[in-house]
């Protein structure tokens, strides 16, 4: 693993660490603010994730354009940690402002964080593949480290010590970036764009938002399921939500780790992943439809179902991105990754407006997603056939690596 790959990944974690953190305590100092009005609270949290989605598109551009991704991802981890300082003074105005901060701080970092690594791997498509997989698992155990952290860090001291440690995180975050090296793209690199080319990233793009949709829709209904099945108290699903989700980020980040390795040696284009991810998607659908008729329900079969979601999730994100960077100009990742963010924000958003129809229906919705999965299992293993001796994949692009 290179040395610049090394310091993206720890310095994503930290981001993460942070992000999560502060977000998992965000909407208590929300309600504290706002006098435990949870209507305005949770609007003001809805509009700060969609912000979120919204300032990947501009990161992108400024990284790709103007600022460059290494100058771009400082200063977004700077512009974060400042956010999160101005969480602390018990003023909602104030607090407002430093939302909005962390979301824009987070939209040049993240978008420009893809570019830097896809960069690093244009010349080796299958290291491609396993290094977007280590991202993911980097990913999930800063947010699963940093939901921890800062709970018990809030809880047991005192919010704005919360705070202040994450502002010292997005800083230290943003300072491992000025010890990378930037890989800078000779200008005779040609990436060939053709019809095959756009094809295959719209397809991809348009599937992972389905894909998306889905996981949205059926994480949904799997709650509900569990609810009646268990006959849960609000109390009681908070603890049990705690739980599911950690189990489903314990099997992402295990399932990453083993893909990061067999992705090396096995070679499988992103269509083959893609149809192995969705296909995962179908069997635990499959397996929470089973629940509904299940008397009594067997815990190995909830455990067995956040099992294989988890596998689809490591398939299907990392495989995309390895997408956008191979089938994308080098010169505008985090543009394209930008843009994928818009359409991830119109996909939870149509999931929201599903929400009431899901919880009144939940066998409906895994029903919805079973159909769905094999939907695109099917699609993705025409792509496969379509694509699978694609010139594409044997092209070479050979970045320099140089000081800045």
């Amino acid at each position: 693993m290179k040395p610049n790959t090394i310091i993206y990944l720890l310095s994503q974690l930290l981001e993460r660490l942070a992000y999560y953190g502060i977000r998992g305590i965000l909407v208590l100092r929300l309600l504290d603010l706002t006098n435990s009005d949870s209507a305005e609270a949770f609007a003001i949290f809805g509009t700060f994730t969609m912000l979120v989605y919204l300032a990947k598109l501009g990161g992108g551009l400024l990284g790709d354009l103007a600022l460059g991704n290494k100058k771009s991802m400082i200063i977004g981890g700077f512009v974060q940690g400042l956010g999160a300082l101005l969480l602390f003074p018990p003023d909602l105005d104030t607090t407002k402002f430093g939302i909005a901060l962390i979301a824009i701080g987070g939209g040049l970092y993240t978008p420009n964080l893809v570019s830097g690594l896809g960069k690093e791997y244009l010349s080796k498509k299958e290291h491609l593949y396993a290094v977007f997989s280590w991202a993911y698992v980097f990913i999930n155990i800063g947010a699963f480290l940093g939901a921890l952290i800062f709970t018990f860090t809030a809880q047991e001291t005192h919010f704005n010590v919360a705070c202040v440690l994450g502002a010292m995180v997005f800083w230290t975050s943003a300072g491992l970036i000025f010890a990378t090296k930037k890989v800078e793209i000779p200008e005779d690199t040609k990436v060939p764009i053709t019809t095959s080319s756009v094809l295959q990233l719209i397809a991809g793009m348009g599937m992972v938002c389905i894909f998306w949709l889905f996981f949205e829709i059926g994480s949904t209904a799997s709650y509900e399921i569990l609810t009646e099945k268990f006959n849960l108290t609000i109390q009681d699903n908070l603890g049990v939500g705690s739980s599911y989700t950690s189990w489903v980020t314990f099997c992402t980040i295990t399932a990453c780790i083993t893909f990061a390795v067999i992705w090396v040696l096995v070679k499988l284009n992103w269509w083959g992943k893609f149809a192995l991810g969705f296909f995962f998607s179908f069997l635990a659908y499959y397996i929470m439809y089973g629940l509904v008729t299940q008397e009594p329900i067997m815990e190995n079969s909830v455990a067995s179902f956040a099992l294989i979601i988890g596998l689809a999730e490591a398939l299907i994100a990392p495989a995309f991105c390895a997408l956008i960077v191979r089938f994308g100009s080098p010169k505008f990742i985090g543009t394209l990754f930008g843009a994928f963010s818009i359409l991830l924000l119109i996909t939870n958003k149509a999931a929201s407006g599903a929400y009431q129809i899901i919880s009144e229906n939940p066998k409906g919705g895994v029903i919805f997603c079973i159909v769905g999965s094999a939907f695109l299992m099917i699609i993705s293993g025409i792509f496969l056939l379509v694509f699978r001796n694609s010139k594409l994949e044997n092209i070479e692009l050979n970045p320099t690596i140089e000081e800045v």
